[in-house]
């Protein structure tokens, strides 16, 4: 055994890096960190001793870092990104870089925020033909940024980082397993991605930000470890610092650092030891703890919305609850593969790849966003922000200030059911042509607004049953 052990330390400096979309060597990889370990167990002195100690505790000082960094670039994307969707609209006469909801922090209900000013707004024309054109105006504002903050993204993907395009976990997924992709995980798609995730979440098309946070997350778990010659020269001990990275982008997509352990754990780590694990954790607490200290939403807390149980249910609601499944489950199958009609989306996928869609990826994404905003401009529940739209369908009537575009007036009940299951329907529509645009874009967020839409009508038809 120590002989081969001498001939492996002879031969392992010799052998060459990885190449591109290759698979890494999991056993070599493994015994070159073995002798690496042995080597410095054999030095003898203080030196040696400190050594050994920093080379334990290098794991831990790498996720701290990653979770801070992750925390702070979350926290970057969700102001900025309300701040774009807000300029759709108006801007903060007194401070630009607000949004509205911070412009208006502290004007009271029902009063009118005299720091907020609307791009097209004709005061001196007060009669229906004014509120024509203020709408006419405001529609075209609203059409010409969606239309400039989508095709900004595109051009930033497609000239400086390609692989910033879509969500990236199925390939995190891949790269976990072992496999290579150069510059995947790289600077420039950290920052394009992160740049680029801001202007298409701005523009209002169906798609979300908190998936693409564990391509960011990976992104930043996958540069800091170049400083560390621990995990610079070993690539199986790069991908345990990459699990760790993608629990942090669960965690600070959704609050949830427990989640992100789960999520790292079941669906994208090959290789996960039970050291791994607890670093996860730390890594994914860190990553919340920095998001809250920025806190983005002003409220203390981690995520814009959020489910309150304050009472129990009833045994005659258990036949809606298995309603409400049997709709996730027909809207998951209906997404993954569609009807005839409207074509199936792993076929949209192909043609996309093949025809001349793919020279003109940026005219396709100008083409979604200028349908997205002209279809979402006059209909309410459709033109705010979906992030805004799933957190007051989460509430209940007593916490809705305001009442939300008539949520809670129960004379108005037909129209909002019918309104929220016309949402519904536009958005599983809009979601399927989006996912896949050559822009940064999730979709974890587009189907909890389908889900919230149905479910929100269907609870409103529940209390219209009661009454």
């Amino acid at each position: 055994i120590s002989e081969i052990s001498t001939r492996f330390e002879q031969i392992s400096p010799r052998r060459v890096a990885y190449d591109n979309f290759t698979t890494i060597d999991w056993n070599y990889d493994f015994a070159k960190d073995r002798i690496r370990k042995r080597t410095l167990k054999r030095r003898i002195g203080i030196k040696a001793r400190l050594a050994e100690y920093y080379d334990h505790f290098q794991g831990w000082i790498l996720v701290l870092l990653v979770g801070i960094i992750t925390g702070f670039v979350a926290g970057f994307i969700g102001i900025t990104a309300e701040w774009l969707s807000d300029v759709k609209d108006g801007f903060c006469l007194d401070y630009f870089y607000l949004s509205k909801g911070f412009c208006c922090l502290d004007t009271e209900f029902n009063q009118e925020c005299a720091g907020w000013k609307n791009w097209f707004e004709v005061d001196s024309v007060n009669n229906i033909y004014g509120s024509v054109l203020n709408f006419l105006g405001g529609y075209f504002v609203f059409i010409w940024f969606s239309i400039l903050f989508a095709c900004l993204s595109a051009l930033l993907v497609k000239f400086y980082a390609p692989y910033a395009a879509g969500s990236g976990i199925p390939e995190v997924k891949t790269i976990l397993g072992g496999f290579i992709i150069r510059r995947f995980l790289g600077f420039w798609t950290l920052l394009i991605k992160t740049v680029g995730l801001c202007l298409s979440v701005a523009s209002g098309m169906s798609l979300g930000k908190e998936g693409p946070l564990v391509h960011v997350a990976c992104c930043v778990g996958n540069i800091i470890p170049k400083f560390f010659k621990k995990y610079a020269n070993n690539e199986a001990k790069r991908r345990e610092i990459l699990s760790c990275a993608s629990a942090a982008g669960v965690s600070v997509a959704f609050g949830a650092p427990i989640g992100g352990v789960l999520f790292s754990l079941e669906e994208v780590s090959y290789y996960f030891p039970y050291k791994t694990m607890f670093k996860s954790y730390f890594c994914a607490m860190i990553a919340a703890i920095s998001l809250s200290l920025m806190n983005p939403f002003r409220t203390g807390k981690l995520v814009l919305f959020q489910v309150v149980f304050d009472r129990d249910w009833h045994e005659f609601e258990f036949p809606f609850f298995i309603l409400l499944g049997i709709f996730g489950g027909v809207y998951g199958a209906f997404f993954i593969k569609m009807v005839s009609a409207l074509a199936n989306n792993v076929k949209l996928a192909k043609i996309r790849q093949t025809s001349w869609i793919k020279e003109w990826a940026i005219m396709e994404v100008i083409i979604i966003a200028l349908f997205t905003a002209v279809v979402s401009f006059p209909f309410n529940f459709l033109r705010v922000n979906s992030t805004e739209l799933i957190t007051n369908l989460f509430r209940e009537c007593k916490e809705i200030e305001g009442d939300f575009f008539g949520l809670c007036k129960f004379s108005n009940s037909f129209i909002i059911i019918f309104m929220l299951l016309f949402t519904c329907v536009v958005k599983v529509l809009l979601t399927i042509f989006t996912f896949g645009l050559k822009i940064p874009a999730g979709i974890f967020i587009p189907s909890m607004t389908v889900g919230a839409c149905f479910g929100r009508a269907l609870g409103i038809i529940m209390q219209a049953w009661q009454e």
